[in-house]
């Protein structure tokens, strides 16, 4: 997940050895072993919630105010996760770096969250620990006592605050051949493994001694080195969901305009041979994880890049000028541009299943409504778990959570 800025989701070359096996594995999908499953019943709608100020950039950001439980329409939802706890690599505890202090602090988050669970007690509240750029799970996953205190802090933080589960959000164990931003090892594919394992442990003496089961869940990337180098199969096994991050598939760190979150692949895409949604789940099913374990991932958010020439694509797949920028945009600044007198016009990309805008000039990839009626009915198609959106705030109206709920019906 992501805060301000998101990753940049590093396909690579590592793609075509992915695209050239094929799709023989995701007709089986793979067997659910584990008992550990928390939708065995339901088909999950599932949303990360901000806790930093509302609004799509930092500018906006400034001197706004947070979510408050009225925003909330749970009567749509499953299941809410608030992002982001963070865990300190020097000794596993953990902290909240947008409520625990500082002037935009939301220091009413833990009075919002009672009021959600009281107004709608079928809801079931999570929260999420790590996201992006966040350090210190290869430092405390290493060390057991560092790794005993932090499972000692989830679960004191899961029973205090009458949590439905924790979920990990580590990006990434391990890491990209490349490197990355925060601490990696080797050793982390097993390290996760063990931190997975004591936390399942500590919930299930949690659940003997409370009488209420507490879920597990993990949020994965849509990249193709991730199931290579870390056990997908054994994390699916010790969880009750895996959270498949489909979306940010293009952005500040491309190098031509594309789809951010499109379903299926198209050809003309010049990033090799493009990257869809359906080509990253066939990725983690291959690899062992069962359909059923799997929540798809829905952006609730679109970006932009300035100086895009036409191309005789509407600017699909064209390089920007050197000097254009990305600009972000919530759902409601969204709608605004399809408004009448809007200078941008909508395209839908029929083969990739995606919208963009395009108005000469800008380029904007986005998810909509139809978008989402194609992805929901893909989840229901491949017996997935269900769907989850990042995040709330960039629909804090609830117009793109209610066509999530009726396509899922």
């Amino acid at each position: 997940m992501k805060k301000a800025v998101p990753r940049a989701v590093a396909i690579g070359a590592c793609c075509l050895a992915v695209l050239a096996r094929g799709g023989a594995a995701l007709a089986n999908g793979g067997a659910d072993s584990t008992a550990y499953r928390a939708y065995p019943g339901d088909i999950a709608v599932s949303s990360y919630i901000r806790t930093w100020p509302l609004g799509p950039t930092a500018t906006d950001r400034t001197g706004r105010s947070h979510w408050r439980a009225a925003d909330i329409r749970g009567e749509y939802l499953t299941d809410l996760i608030i992002a982001f706890a963070r865990v300190r690599a020097e000794n596993g505890t953990i902290f909240f770096p947008d409520a625990d202090g500082g002037a935009q602090a939301f220091t009413d988050l833990w009075k919002e969250t009672e009021k959600l669970q009281g107004k709608f007690p079928n809801l079931r509240i999570h929260v999420s620990l790590g996201g992006w750029g966040a350090d210190g799970f290869s430092q405390v996953s290493a060390d057991p006592v560092k790794r005993a205190t932090l499972v000692a802090e989830i679960t004191a933080l899961t029973e205090k605050r009458k949590l439905a589960g924790i979920d990990i959000d580590w990006e990434y164990p391990v890491g990209p051949d490349e490197g990355q931003e925060i601490a990696s090892s080797p050793a982390d594919a097993e390290n996760f493994l063990l931190l997975l394992s004591a936390i399942r442990a500590a919930f299930a003496e949690l659940d003997r001694r409370t009488g209420t089961y507490h879920t597990l869940s993990v949020a994965v990337p849509a990249i193709p080195w991730y199931p290579q180098k870390i056990d997908v199969k054994a994390v699916a096994a010790l969880v009750d969901s895996v959270k498949l991050m489909s979306y940010d598939y293009y952005g500040p760190w491309s190098a031509t305009t594309g789809h951010l979150a499109n379903l299926r692949n198209n050809p003309a895409d010049p990033a090799w041979g493009g990257w869809s949604t359906e080509q990253a789940l066939r990725l983690y099913r291959e690899a062992g994880v069962p359909p059923r374990k799997i929540i798809l991932g829905i952006g609730f958010y679109g970006l932009s890049w300035r100086g895009v020439p036409d191309g005789g694509t509407h600017g699909l797949y064209q390089r920007p000028a050197e000097q254009a920028g990305t600009e972000w945009y919530s759902w409601p600044e969204l709608k605004a541009f399809l408004g009448f007198g809007s200078r941008y016009r909508r395209y839908w990309d029929e083969t990739a299943q995606s919208p963009f805008l395009y108005d000469g000039d800008a380029f904007i990839t986005y998810t909509d409504p139809q978008a989402i009626r194609a992805i929901c009915a893909f989840a229901k198609s491949e017996g997935l778990a269900g769907v989850m959106m990042w995040e709330y705030g960039h629909d804090l109206n609830g117009e793109l959570l209610r066509e999530v709920s009726r396509a899922l019906r």
